[in-house]
């Protein structure tokens, strides 16, 4: 076998990987009367054959399986790479501007809500957005100093099952108003909660 470059090829001038990318399709008539390409695609079959034989190994076996909890740390990863990209305005811009001055990523919005909703006995902060109430426009005088910027709330949660949800789903909404007006000054127009499921402590 010779190597052309950094791709191996057959003594008839065929490239392996021509060979391997045919391997299901049946064989051309070069590939049927070239001893070279016969002899390769019989020892390719067989890589393929072990190679289906492992992959169902793999699938049928529990311990290769991904649990949800990997899953869940994956697609949370995700939501926090792309807010992450999200920047939200601090301050409604000023009379002669086009954007606020002062800004703030979305992941370090939800992380603080977040951790006022932890701290919640018997609630688990799940899945977190917030996005801009455009609705909440305001004409400010040309010398006013600017205003913060209004926001809605999106939060889904889980809650134990000997806790009152009333309870607290109320007791989450204040903590989060008390804790985002601290940290960060924004407005909250909205908060939305969902409990999306229940758990045993």
């Amino acid at each position: 076998m010779a190597i052309a470059g950094d791709q191996p090829r057959l003594p008839c001038g065929r490239l392996v990987d021509d060979v391997w990318d045919r391997i299901d399709a049946p064989p051309t008539a070069h590939e049927q009367s070239c001893e070279f390409c016969t002899e390769a695609r019989g020892r390719l079959a067989r890589l393929a054959e072990a190679t289906a034989e492992l992959r169902l190994d793999d699938d049928q076996d529990p311990a290769m399986q991904i649990g949800l909890g990997v899953k869940s740390a994956i697609m949370q990863t995700a939501r926090t790479e792309i807010r992450r990209s999200r920047i939200l305005p601090l301050e409604r811009p000023a009379h002669h501007e086009v954007e606020a001055s002062l800004a703030i990523s979305e992941q370090a919005v939800t992380a603080v809500i977040r951790a006022a909703a932890d701290t919640v006995p018997g609630l688990r902060a799940r899945r977190c957005t917030v996005d801009l109430d455009t609705s909440r426009t305001m004409e400010t005088a040309p010398n006013a100093p600017p205003e913060p910027a209004v926001v809605i709330v999106e939060l889904r949660v889980a809650v134990a099952v000997h806790v009152s949800i009333l309870e607290a789903v109320a007791a989450c909404r204040a903590r989060i108003e008390e804790r985002m007006s601290r940290r960060t000054g924004l407005i909250i127009s909205a908060i939305n909660i969902t409990v999306e499921d229940l758990y045993d402590d």
